[in-house]
């Protein structure tokens, strides 16, 4: 299945996933006030590739919800959208990018769409709509749930760029202390990308999505280190300093 970057959709073309979709609030990287008036979030025209919203995926495997003695604790509610719904006005899905996936049972692919606003609103009204669509319950396991990211020794054979290491290396502490299951998708999903492709700093530059999330990720990460952590803090200011120079935060 192969999608162009950008493309858009008010009617759901397949069955798509989002975590915890009825109860989870709004994160930094949901959604970019309106510079003009920061009592609103900015819109998007219905096919702009550089949109951010809410995320959610569509799983490429199937079966896609294997059960693992990996997989433990609390259940994770699961929310799908049904294929041939539609979103509300004000609301377009936009596909960002493949996922690349490690679980238990295997690696698995996934598409990774935002729900976008294109019209304006508040950021409480953004919130409430993309909370009321047709959200349907279902019991699909995936590697939000695991304990751990899944480690190979030859993971990192190949990556030449040690800004990717240290990378690396963080995506493996957020997923352990993040409290939102679509974090740890996102962990899954950059970690994996960094052991399979072996990307250098530069291909993370050049990927706008993924240096989105992580410049979201680790910015939120940066506020919570506790500062005896210097190795943690010294790899965090490597990389948002590096993405800060390219401008992520707008």
């Amino acid at each position: 299945m192969e999608l162009e970057k950008g493309s858009s959709f008010t009617q759901i073309p397949w069955q798509i996933y989002r975590p915890n979709a009825i109860l989870q609030e709004l994160y930094s990287g949901d959604y970019k006030l309106d510079e003009s008036d920061n009592t609103y979030i900015k819109y998007y025209e219905i096919n702009d590739k550089k949109a951010k919203g809410v995320s959610c995926f569509v799983p490429l495997e199937t079966p896609h919800n294997v059960p693992s003695e990996r997989l433990n604790g609390p259940e994770i509610p699961y929310y799908f959208l049904p294929e041939g719904s539609y979103l509300s006005e004000g609301l377009a899905l936009i596909y960002t990018h493949r996922m690349k996936l490690r679980f238990p049972s295997g690696d698995q692919g996934g598409l990774h769409f935002v729900i976008a606003p294109t019209k304006r609103m508040k950021k409480e009204q953004y919130e409430q709509t993309v909370k009321e669509l047709d959200w349907q319950l279902c019991t699909i396991k995936v590697s939000a749930e695991m304990d751990e990211l899944i480690s190979r020794d030859d993971d990192l054979e190949g990556v030449e760029d040690f800004r990717m290491n240290e990378l690396y290396w963080l995506m493996e502490i957020w997923h352990a202390q993040a409290t939102n299951a679509m974090d740890r998708l996102h962990a899954n999903d950059i970690h994996t990308w960094i052991s399979l492709d072996k990307p250098s700093f530069q291909d993370l530059i050049l990927h706008e999505a993924r240096a989105y999330i992580v410049f979201s990720i680790l910015a939120r990460m940066n506020s919570s280190i506790p500062v005896t952590h210097v190795t943690e803090l010294m790899y965090l200011g490597d990389i948002l300093g590096e993405l800060d120079a390219f401008e992520w935060k707008k």
